[in-house]
Order: structure tokens, then C-alpha cells, then sequence
């Protein structure tokens, strides 16, 4: 007896559950709330980032450099203390690379592609996830009013 009053409080509590959402409220909720699907998000808009950024290895960097040391005096009798220092800078132009700009713009473009489909695919699994379960909930909830049904007519 106290399990069939269990099976009806269960079953209550699971289509009360489900009146409330619909399939395609839960399908929004997992998709805003899913950490890998927003990890894939992410790593979107990180290739798309790189991709634009390939674009300034064709641009000229410049690259300073500043030395400087500290000469103690040694034993002999002219030898002083002395300061050294130096100061550099360097511009470099890009002219031919052997189409490497090329390749990596491809590269670029392939891996931004890629982790398009991959999102794309995560948000598939996602939904398969909630429309399995949900479909499972349902099987159960028609099995529990079954076996509610059963007892009653005995």
C-alpha cells in the first residue's frame, strides 16, 4: 500500500513537473545553461580572433632592446669602476615569406570552420540529451499511471 501511495505522489509530482515546461522550454534552458556548449561559444569566437589576426604578420614590427652592465674595478692599479650601455632598435618589413601568410590564412579560416561544426555538433548532442530524457520521463510517468490503473481495477 505505501508503495502504490508513493507511485501516485511520484507520478503528481512528475506531470505536475511537466505541465509547467513544455519540451522547447527545457531545450532553451539546457542550451543557455550548458558549460560545454558555451565552451564551444567560445572557442568560436577565439578561432574567428585568430583568424584576423594572421592578417598582421604581413605588418612591420619594431622591437627595442636596451643593454646595460657594471665593470668592477680589477686588481691592477689603472683599473677603474665602469658603466656600459647600449641601446637598440630594430624594424622588421616582411617581404616574402614563401607563402606562409597564405597557408596560415587558410589554416585559419579551416580551424575556424572546424570549431563551427563542432559548436554546432555540441548543440546537437545537447538537444538529443534533453529531448532522451524527456521522452524517458514520459515513458515512466505512462508506466506509473499504468500500474496505478492496474492496481485499481483489481
Amino acid at each position: 500500500m505505501k508503495r502504490i501511495l508513493a507511485t501516485i505522489v511520484l507520478a503528481t509530482v512528475l506531470v505536475t513537473g511537466l505541465s509547467a515546461l513544455s519540451l522547447d522550454q527545457l531545450r532553451s534552458l539546457a542550451i543557455e545553461n550548458s558549460n560545454t556548449l558555451n565552451s564551444a561559444s567560445l572557442a568560436v569566437e577565439l578561432q574567428v580572433l585568430d583568424q584576423d589576426a594572421v592578417k598582421y604578420d604581413l605588418y612591420p614590427s619594431i622591437t627595442t632592446q636596451l643593454r646595460s652592465g657594471l665593470t668592477y674595478p680589477g686588481v691592477g692599479a689603472d683599473s677603474t669602476l665602469g658603466l656600459d650601455a647600449s641601446l637598440g632598435v630594430t624594424l622588421t618589413q616582411p617581404i616574402y615569406q614563401g607563402g606562409t601568410y597564405a597557408i596560415d590564412k587558410q589554416t585559419a579560416a579551416v580551424e575556424t570552420a572546424l570549431s563551427v561544426v563542432e559548436r554546432d555538433s555540441t548543440r546537437l548532442d545537447v538537444l538529443l540529451a534533453v529531448d532522451t530524457l524527456y521522452l524517458e520521463l514520459l515513458e515512466a510517468i505512462e508506466n506509473i499511471h499504468n500500474v496505478f490503473w492496474a492496481t485499481k481495477n483489481r
